[in-house]
């Protein structure tokens, strides 16, 4: 293990440029491994994540896990980066992922999985995307946001779907104006600000909700209108023995437009 671990220095993974500079709501989400928990110095090293907006010549520290902490003893965490709140968005992006064992005898591991560029172009009418983590649920790997139909409020066509969540178990579509990732029961929480609740349904014998969005009918305060952001999430409840007693679906970003 010792021989073939982060040693001596520091080990550097960049990503390539990326172009950002039509976008909004830009978000980097990825999965990570890190530990220094093991050795005869445990707990003296540091995982470091950064992100530029001039192609590597400056950078901005996007979060440090370590020296110690849940974050450094290992196992695959989901991570979620906010890029507008940490730098204005340019055409030449870059991340930096750096993995140090400046210490004597730590044990030094990282790894870097699955990441994604998420953003939104204020010029297109995209269509929604998913943000967030849906946890494993006892049926599986975990709920998944989708959706059919229009996000253009005068159609008022948009079916909201949810799969993968556990069969004949009763649940309820959600939605807020703001984004986070917050460990909750069983799951995340995904959605922020402002929340409003859907009419509560049972998911069918395959494990799949899905709810026809009423626009002209929705709780107060939350009207929809065309050229706003809106994000949704599934609730349902989860069998006794998974412990938490419910879960989340991952979240679903709808721009509404024509």
């Amino acid at each position: 293990m010792g021989e073939n671990d982060v040693d001596g220095g520091s080990t550097t993974l960049l990503s390539p440029t990326f172009d950002l500079s039509n976008s909004v709501a830009a978000r980097v989400r990825y999965w990570r491994w890190y530990s220094n928990n093991q050795g005869s110095s445990p707990g003296a090293d540091t995982f470091a994540v950064d992100v530029s907006n001039d192609g590597g010549t400056s950078w901005v520290s996007a979060g440090l896990l370590g020296p110690t902490g849940a974050d450094t003893v290992g196992g695959w965490i989901a991570a979620e980066l906010d890029l507008e709140s940490l730098l204005a968005v340019t055409s030449q992006m870059r991340l930096r992922f750096i993995a140090s064992d400046l210490g004597s005898g730590s044990i030094v591991e990282a790894a870097v999985d699955d990441v994604v560029v998420t953003y939104i172009d204020p010029n297109a009418c995209n269509d929604p995307i998913n943000f967030c983590v849906g946890a494993p649920n006892s049926a599986g790997p975990g709920a998944v946001m989708s959706w059919t139909g229009s996000t253009d409020v005068t159609q008022n066509s948009l079916t909201l779907i949810s799969t993968g969540v556990v069969p004949n178990a009763f649940g309820l579509f959600f939605y807020g104006d703001a984004q986070q990732q917050k460990p909750m029961s069983n799951g995340f929480l995904c959605l922020a600000g402002n929340l409003y609740r859907l009419p509560a349904l049972q998911t069918d014998p395959l494990g799949q909700a899905s709810y026809a969005l009423d626009l002209a009918n929705l709780p107060s305060g939350g009207a929809i209108a065309n050229g706003e952001t809106w994000n949704f999430q599934f609730w349902y409840r989860e069998k006794p023995a998974m412990g938490g007693g419910y879960n989340f679906s991952d979240g679903l970003q709808v721009l509404f437009c024509q």
